[in-house]
């Protein structure tokens, strides 16, 4: 039997995925913070490295687009870096928010879409789930907002205290993405 691309074994990881044009985080999901690793790709310098013995690796987005698809290129190539890197049994998603950026909707769709056809060309099985889902399996409220997501991260499932970490103020980027991404996974394996 011929694996799909990347696939080393028939039983490969959960990559949990939080996409987006600015910040997309990506998990690959094992049940708690400390057995899993996470992945994000941003414009802050400082962000750009390996934290907590590498178990977090923030990409630098150093590039100047040329156009919108120039942009979607660059960022599903490096998500599907880490999805062949990490032998990749399913790839779950979370879906489209219909409160997105004003004007942004059809972008936020596009870029998502080159994502998931490279997806598709590897072979690899996706899933896509309802953001009011994820939030509500996750919180038990199908309406928490970022702080809310990341306190139950911090209270049920031992996430670090990653504010203090990245030198944070609020809940934003990469802290929401990470968190959502973790989410996702367990709203997945908790469903299947």
């Amino acid at each position: 039997m011929t694996l799909p691309f990347g696939r080393t074994s028939k039983m490969g990881n959960l990559i949990a995925i939080d996409y987006s044009m600015s910040c997309p985080g990506i998990c690959i999901y094992k049940d708690t913070f400390e057995a899993s690793k996470f992945y994000f790709f941003n414009k802050n310098k400082k962000l750009a490295q390996k934290w907590l013995g590498g178990q977090i690796i923030g990409t630098l987005d150093e590039q100047n687009y040329k156009s919108e698809e120039h942009r979607w290129d660059v960022i599903s190539n490096w998500a599907m870096g880490i999805i062949r890197n990490n032998d990749p049994e399913h790839v779950v998603m979370e879906g489209y928010a219909y409160g997105s950026s004003a004007g942004m909707v059809f972008n936020i769709a596009e870029n998502t879409g080159v994502l998931k056809h490279k997806i598709y060309k590897d072979g690899i099985s996706l899933s896509v789930i309802a953001p009011t889902q994820v939030k509500k399996t996750f919180t038990g409220k199908g309406n928490s907002n970022k702080d809310a997501m990341y306190s139950t991260a911090r209270e049920k499932f031992d996430f670090p205290d990653l504010l203090t970490l990245f030198s944070s103020k609020k809940v934003g980027n990469p802290i929401s993405d990470l968190v959502d991404a973790f989410a996702i996974g367990h709203t997945f394996k908790n469903q299947s």
